[in-house]
């Protein structure tokens, strides 16, 4: 079940070429050497967003963090 929810990180993460996963045990991505998204032994996807951007998702989407 874990690797094949890390082919969908890792197919979500290809269709952003100007990033690379990184990581062997946690894979990551991340710009300006801040993390943005990761996929954790869980098998969760963690994304991290603009303020602005999370804002819009949440009213969009109508949740909470």
């Amino acid at each position: 079940m874990w690797k094949e929810k890390l082919k969908v990180y890792d197919a979500l993460v290809a269709k952003c070429p100007r990033f690379e996963r990184k990581g062997k045990t946690m894979p990551y991505t991340s710009a300006n050497d801040y993390m943005f998204s990761l996929f954790n032994k869980a098998g969760e996807i963690g994304i991290r967003f603009s303020k602005e951007v999370q804002q819009k998702y949440l009213k969009e989407f109508e949740t909470t963090i």
